[in-house]
């Protein structure tokens, strides 16, 4: 199954504190801050030794100073350099796993697109066959979208799916998947729940929609239709079969969740 950290749960961010304690530690006035630090410890140092040593010449002694402040400044200035470059290595990899995880998301939605969900489909239609589990598809379509965008525009329509979008995630599990099919239908997949039990959730799902409305003047409502993993299906036949129940559900009226069955 595919870990539920990939679905919802954001990456870690850090607080204000630690990223300014990142910026602070990394930045050039910290930098010389630390520098200027090691002179006055040498400085320091230096006296503390030669208070313990007999007397010795001053160019001993400025030798002996420089001495120990190379010893000092020679691995900060190699450290820094090398923290400077583990830091843009680490950020490079963090936006690298962001636009990985972008190019599986729809834009729109922030749901799965279809390429993510040729995956996730193949996975747990094999897990179901093979471990003999459950699985359910539902599949979600406004009704009369087109009559949104005709009348309020496609940016209205935009934020109508957003929105719908938003309901949906909100009333999953977090074990499930949300995709954008196409258009404005929508696929979950409900793993180790049986149709009936789909049914009860989609019924959820429905009712939400139903009741919301965008800015409070423009309101949608959704049909969907369901089916259950058989072991001979294939990815196109529990599609099939689902989308013949949201048939079913538009003939009947709309605004409405039918099965297979």
């Amino acid at each position: 199954m595919e870990e539920t950290g990939d679905r919802r749960n954001s990456a870690h961010q850090p607080g204000e504190y630690e990223a300014g304690q990142q910026r602070t530690s990394n930045s050039p006035a910290f930098t010389l801050a630390a520098v200027i630090a090691i002179v006055f410890v040498s400085e320091y140092a230096v006296a503390a030794f030669l208070s313990l040593m007999p007397p010795l010449s001053p160019w001993l002694k400025v030798f002996l100073k420089a001495a120990l402040l190379i010893i000092l400044l020679v691995p900060l200035l190699y450290v820094y350099p090398f923290r400077q470059m583990a830091k843009r290595i680490t950020d490079l990899k963090q936006k690298e796993r962001e636009l990985e995880a972008l190019s599986f998301r729809d834009f729109l939605t922030g749901a799965y697109n279809r390429t993510k969900f040729e995956v996730i489909i193949l996975r747990e239609m094999e897990r179901a066959r093979r471990y003999d589990r459950i699985l359910t598809l539902i599949l979600f379509d406004l009704d009369r979208f087109k009559n949104v965008n005709d009348s309020y525009g496609y940016i209205a329509g935009d934020h109508v799916l957003k929105a719908v979008a938003a309901i949906i995630i909100k009333n999953i599990r977090k074990a499930d998947y949300i995709v954008r099919w196409e258009g404005e239908e929508f696929i979950v997949l409900t793993p180790e729940i049986e149709c009936e039990g789909a049914k009860i959730q989609a019924e959820r799902i429905r009712r939400a929609i139903e009741n919301y409305s965008v800015d409070k003047v423009i309101s949608v409502t959704v049909s969907a239709g369901l089916a259950q993993f058989r072991p001979d299906d294939t990815e196109d036949s529990l599609i099939r079969r689902a989308n013949n129940a949201l048939n079913k559900a538009k003939v009947k009226g709309m605004n409405r969740v039918e099965s297979e069955q």
